[in-house]
């Protein structure tokens, strides 16, 4: 690679360019699904005052002691998802099925059966759930007076021409790769703009950090194709214990695991009769790695014979992440030869430093009435600040303190309401339930709720669960960060169906 002059200030001159976190990225790996064993996902999660449930513990790890003997149990999910999406004029929509255990657990409660005892009954547990399931596709169509060259101009504009110029003997994977390293995203997505034809500079000077569109319209067609697939799981180690007969007490050390994978990619076409440029493919991958951990704690209250209260606290997520990246960009054009197709790949994967993300809090308070061992019925209620996300680095990053105001600016404080009630008839359980969330983006239509139904039946030590969730979810993602920031609005409707089978030891 032969020594770039201008290269030293630019790279000063362009340092928020070097990162490529987003606002969205946050607000993904925050959000959380109804997910969870049978009975759980019958009352709607709404388990927060009841415990004796795996995923219960999840919600509330002072549920752990509420179990009586030791006990395994798994849980599977089959989910069959329809995705409508729009970019502004009609939505298209796609169907898919997944099926997964998402959710496996193990309580041994340890029984003091002395009538003096302060703590009759101490509990260990260990479950393992999804939070959020990745799995997804969706393809956005529609027509927009904001183009794909407003992207490349958004990054080019402020570089020197020198530095996305080829040299004699320079590939382009050689210099593609150069840029990354030395300044970053910004500077890979001017390359391909300018290598691709779609910006020119105003002038041919080395110096030169002015650029021009050679894509003419009024207005352009989008056909945007993302399919998306991986976790959030969370592995739960809980300690509770039931004080006298009235208090639970629990608290759990969770580790999560991130795994998540995307390929985006956008179709662009329909310019004036008069522009060079006759069609786009941007095609971009994303492939995130990670790990983190939080804490819980939780009480439950009995008071009298059927009334219970409780009370959890989920504190905020410590996640450390890893992102690689693939992209490559396809341009038909014109120029004074006549027709040319060219395809910008440098074949390269680009590889970024680990990274710190801190995911908000929350706070579920519960209530519930228990109806002797005839039923029961149950409401918990829960607040999350979206807002609150943030990404961290050691030292000042102008970037993420950017980036962080923008989660803040965006993002709302969320409110979660979920009730479920269970009937009793001997061996079997009738049970039903309802969720609803508010908005979590500010001033849009972003919220979720659905109905639950289950049945539970249970034979000496083995219990099995059936439910079935009906929900719809609202949400928007904006097509990139930045220049073509296009809101894709997403209406999601997955009908989930859990089997889970416990065995009481």
């Amino acid at each position: 690679m032969k020594i770039r002059p201008l290269l030293a200030i630019i790279a000063i001159l362009s340092g928020a360019l070097v990162k490529g976190q987003t606002a969205y990225d946050a607000f993904r790996y925050s959000q959380e699904t109804l997910q969870g064993s049978a009975r759980y996902m019958a009352l709607a999660g709404s388990f927060g005052a009841l415990g004796g449930d795996f995923s219960a513990i999840v919600n509330n790890p002072a549920g752990a002691a509420v179990f009586l003997t030791s006990e395994i149990g798994l849980s599977a999910n089959f989910t069959n998802q329809e995705v409508g999406a729009s970019l502004g004029n009609g939505m298209k929509k796609l169907d898919q099925t997944r099926f997964d255990i998402d959710q496996f657990g193990m309580v041994f409660p340890l029984n003091d059966n002395r009538e003096d005892s302060d703590w009759p009954r101490i509990a260990f547990a260990f479950n393992y759930q999804k939070n959020n399931d990745y799995d997804q596709s969706f393809n956005a169509v529609g027509t927009s007076n904001v183009g794909l060259d407003r992207y490349f101009l958004y990054y080019a504009n402020g570089l020197a021409l020198s530095n996305v110029s080829l040299l004699d003997g320079e590939s382009i994977p050689e210099l593609y790769q150069y840029l990354g390293d030395e300044l970053g995203y910004g500077a890979q997505q001017a390359f391909l703009g300018y290598q691709g034809y779609v910006i020119d500079p105003v002038s041919n000077a080395a110096n030169e950090t002015q650029y021009l569109s050679n894509a003419l319209y009024n207005t352009v067609s989008h056909d945007y194709f993302l399919r998306s697939n991986g976790a959030h799981k969370k592995y739960s180690f809980t300690l509770s214990g039931q004080y006298k007969n009235r208090l639970y007490l629990g608290l759990s050390i969770n580790t999560h695991n991130i795994k998540y994978s995307q390929t985006g990619d956008l179709e662009e076409y329909g310019y004036t009769a008069n522009s060079p440029i006759e069609a786009l493919r941007f095609n971009n991958e994303l492939h995130t790695l990670g790990n983190g951990v939080s804490v819980q704690l939780g009480a439950i209250l009995r008071v009298g014979s059927g009334l219970r209260w409780g009370i959890s606290y989920h504190s905020p997520t410590w996640l450390t992440l890893y992102d690689e990246t693939v992209q490559f960009l396809v341009a038909d054009y014109y120029d004074e030869v006549g027709f040319n197709s060219v395809t910008v790949e440098p074949n390269v994967v680009n590889s970024y430093p680990e990274y710190e993300l801190r995911l908000p809090s929350k706070t579920t308070f519960s209530g519930a009435y228990t109806f002797g061992n005839r039923g029961l019925i149950s409401v918990d209620y829960t607040r999350r600040n979206y807002g609150n996300a943030s990404f961290q680095e050691m030292g000042e990053s102008a970037y993420f303190s950017s980036v962080n105001q923008q989660i803040q600016d965006r993002y709302a404080t969320a409110t979660r309401w979920s009730v479920g009630g269970e009937y009793r008839m001997g061996k079997l359980s009738l049970r039903a339930g309802y969720f609803t969330e508010s908005d979590r983006i500010k001033s849009v239509l972003s919220g979720i709720s659905g109905y639950t139904l289950g049945l539970g039946y249970q034979n000496g030590g083995n219990v099995w669960g059936l439910a079935l969730v009906d929900q719809t979810e609202n949400s928007i993602q904006p097509l990139y960060n930045n220049g073509l920031t296009n809101n894709i609005k997403l209406e999601s409707q997955p009908f989930q169906i859990i089997l889970s089978y416990n065995f009481k030891l």
